[in-house]
């Protein structure tokens, strides 16, 4: 019957479509929590603190 040459195609940028969607906003997400993190340790600093500090060598 008819066979459509472009189907797989079409089917492989749909799926592209919806993953650039979700890493965009996994992007986002991820901008936002790098922020928050960059704004508590530098509060710790401007603080004077330094348990900051000393949990971010324990991360490393």
């Amino acid at each position: 019957m008819y066979n459509m040459k472009y189907a797989k195609g079409l089917k492989l940028l749909c799926c592209i479509g919806k993953l650039s969607k979700y890493l965009y906003y996994a992007k986002k997400i991820l901008c936002i929590c790098f922020f928050i993190l960059a704004a508590v340790f530098g509060l710790n600093l401007i603080a004077g603190k330094k348990c900051g500090l000393k949990a971010l060598k324990g991360m490393f």
